[in-house]
This record gives structure tokens, C-alpha cells and sequence, in this order.
């Protein structure tokens, strides 16, 4: 499956435009209502891969409520949330080619708050 212009995970296509941004901490504000879907769906689940994910999710929301989010600490929440990800990309099956993606994204906007 294609993340871009995916019809079965609109969402996902969200996250990666998002992350792609070069105004990444401006859309912060914007982007929480997103974040907060993306916890609260991890968390259905069993995989306590996905509750990390979840966990770090909430930190990220946390830090983007202000309107001039702390960079360092946002950088290293999404570098945070790259590495969880990596590893529940390898754990994945048919959908780690998409999870490896948005690993790969949160690891790049994180390289853009350097």
C-alpha cells in the first residue's frame, strides 16, 4: 500500500504531510487534535510496543500547547517516537513498510529542529 494518497489511512497521509512541513513547530497547536487520535488508537491495543508510542504521543501534545514550543525537547520527542516506531516497523508484518515510513519521517522533522 502507498502511504501517499492512501484511502485506507487518510490519517497516516495527515501524519506524513505534517512531519514533512518545513513549519513543523508552528502547526504544533494544529496538529494536536491528530495526536491525541493517534494515542487514544495505540492505546486499543494489546502491543505494549504501541502503548510506548502512545505514551510519547501524549509528551508531544503536551509540549506543542504552547505557542512557542520548547525545540530541543520537541526534537528529541520525535526522536523518541522514530526509535519506538523503528522497532514496532520490525514487528509489524504486512503494514511494517508503512510504520518504517513514519519512522523514517519523525526522524527527519526531528533533524529539521537541529
Amino acid at each position: 500500500m502507498q502511504a501517499s494518497g492512501s484511502e485506507n489511512h487518510p490519517q497516516f497521509d495527515v501524519t506524513l504531510q505534517a512531519l514533512q512541513s518545513p513549519d513543523l513547530l508552528q502547526q504544533g497547536q494544529q496538529a494536536q487534535p491528530y495526536i491525541r487520535e493517534w494515542a487514544q488508537a495505540l492505546r486499543r491495543s494489546t502491543n505494549n510496543q504501541l502503548s510506548d508510542i502512545a505514551s510519547e504521543l501524549d509528551r508531544l501534545n503536551d509540549l506543542l500547547q504552547t505557542a512557542a514550543p520548547d525545540k530541543a525537547r520537541v526534537r528529541q520527542s520525535l526522536e523518541t517516537l522514530a526509535e519506538y516506531t523503528e522497532r514496532a516497523a520490525e514487528s509489524a508484518g504486512a503494514s511494517g513498510p508503512e510504520i518504517q515510513q513514519l519512522s523514517q519521517a519523525l526522524s527527519s522533522a526531528a533533524d529539521k529542529l537541529r
